[in-house]
């Protein structure tokens, strides 16, 4: 998918479609009525849960990557009000503006994540909630230890590219993601952690979801398995990211399992 598409697809039917997938999601219910045989996506309380392992004080400047139509802003703003929201659409940072504008010290701009507008070293913490796996994974590790301070922390959350064979419901959304066009990329989590040093990070905290649905409902265990779905890390910045860290992949649009399923 070129740049252009990506920036399209975000900007047409997602923003609606997203706004109607939270509004389920923070009802409580855990199988969607909006996507048949799918589980609900992620609420308001896990994203809450999971930014307290950032450590994020009242001074701290804080980037939002992926800030959609701004639905977290206001658990941030609770502990700090300098924050800078970023998203590659328009209409979504046209959302997020109508929803938080009235919030002081909240700064909105349209942008990729991998060509960040900010200077280095800039902020305390990143945030890149349920967007991971929407990005170019490399490019976008790169950009956000860039901007981080030394001893900075980052929020990644994104699907493992080995989830279990049986496991219906991903399956199903990876095929049915990939005919729609929605940019999807897997990451491959032991070839990532196996070369975090590289980018100069280390893991303070770590989740891995089992199954599609486990992460909605908060089920996770804190030891890597060898088959999960979704994982998400809590990282410190160490030190600039090493040149090699350029060359590495580690993420791909189609998983090993479908390929797998695929060659059965």
């Amino acid at each position: 998918m070129s740049d252009e598409e990506r920036k399209r697809y975000w900007n047409d039917d997602y923003v609606r479609y997203w706004q109607q997938r939270v509004q389920e999601a923070n009802r409580s219910t855990a199988d969607s009525k909006i996507v048949a045989k799918d589980s609900t996506v992620p609420p308001d309380r896990l994203y809450a849960d999971l930014i307290q392992t950032l450590k994020i004080s009242s001074g701290s400047r804080v980037l939002e990557i992926g800030c959609g139509f701004g639905r977290t802003i206001p658990i941030i703003f609770a502990i700090t009000h300098q924050i800078d929201a970023i998203d590659i659409s328009e209409a979504m940072i046209h959302m997020a503006r109508k929803n938080c504008g009235h919030l002081s010290g909240v700064s909105f701009y349209v942008g990729e994540a991998e060509n960040l507008p900010f200077s280095a070293e800039r902020f305390e913490q990143v945030i890149c909630f349920g967007v991971f796996d929407a990005l170019y994974q490399r490019e976008a590790l790169l950009e956000i230890n860039r901007v981080l301070v030394p001893k900075g922390r980052a929020l990644i959350m994104g699907k493992n590219d080995h989830y279990f064979a049986d496991d219906d419901k991903a399956f199903v959304a990876e095929v049915n993601a990939r005919a729609k066009g929605h940019p999807n990329y897997f990451t491959d989590i032991p070839a990532l952690i196996a070369n975090l040093h590289l980018f100069r990070f280390a893991v303070l905290h770590q989740r891995f979801y089992l199954r599609r649905g486990d992460t909605a409902q908060n089920r996770f265990i804190s030891e890597k398995p060898a088959r999960f779905y979704e994982y998400a890390l809590t990282l410190e910045k160490r030190a600039s990211a090493s040149a090699k860290a350029k060359k590495l992949s580690f993420s791909s649009p189609v998983s090993k399992t479908f390929s797998e399923k695929q060659g059965a």
